[in-house]
């Protein structure tokens, strides 16, 4: 969004400004509900659905079920913005806008050695993730995959010291949350948690009036 900002350039005011920034974190919500991988929220649905009621979707079918919703939500959420943003005519125009894109294309170069071999696991991960249904993979084995083969000597994209570089305390943060709740569900341990919390003494405790 602040590129955006910095390559409009001076018209990046007033309602201009908040359509941008709005439109960004909007369409990236949006967006990550189409694939389900994009967003922690999906991955926990489509793990409660299996576990709760035996309801297995794989990666082909989320995008099935979420691609019409998301087909409809991106000009929603664009005519709403300008809806209650509405532009003036000079905002609507940006005649220096196309050169300043292709001076950063320029800047950026063709693809180097490592960004195809990005693009390449990438792709092959995408791939892998659509054909669940013949290999029967979970959604993380390609992920993982990927991951590995980046990070392996001469045929990754990326160095160790960039990897011990990622910030690992949230990941760590959801799979504890996770796996402890999957531990308390199976121990029954949630189940005897909320039979506890019903019972009469507590409401009583509750309701008395030291509280």
């Amino acid at each position: 969004a602040t590129m955006s900002l910095d390559t409009i350039g001076e018209k990046a005011t007033g309602n201009l400004r908040k359509i941008i920034l709005l439109g960004v974190a909007f369409g990236g919500t949006v967006s990550g509900t189409a694939v389900m991988t994009a967003a922690i929220g999906n991955i926990l649905t489509v793990e409660l659905l299996k576990e709760s009621v035996g309801i297995k979707i794989t990666y082909i079918q989320w995008f099935t079920y979420t691609f019409p919703i998301w087909l409809m939500m991106i000009p929603v959420v664009w005519f709403t913005l300008l809806k209650w943003f509405p532009l003036t005519e000079d905002e609507k125009s940006f005649p220096h806008v196309k050169e300043e894109l292709e001076h950063k294309l320029e800047e950026v170069g063709k693809l180097n050695i490592k960004e195809k071999k990005c693009l390449a696991i990438l792709l092959m991960i995408v791939a892998l993730w659509f054909t669940e249904p013949l290999h029967g993979l979970h959604p993380s084995v390609p992920a993982l995959i990927g991951v590995v083969l980046m990070a392996l000597p001469g045929i990754g994209c990326t160095r160790w010291d960039n990897l011990v570089k990622i910030n690992f305390d949230t990941v760590l943060l959801m799979g504890v949350t996770l796996s402890l709740g999957y531990a308390f569900n199976k121990s029954g341990a949630a189940k005897l948690i909320g039979e506890s919390l019903s019972s009469d003494w507590i409401l009583y405790f509750l309701q008395s009036p030291i509280l």
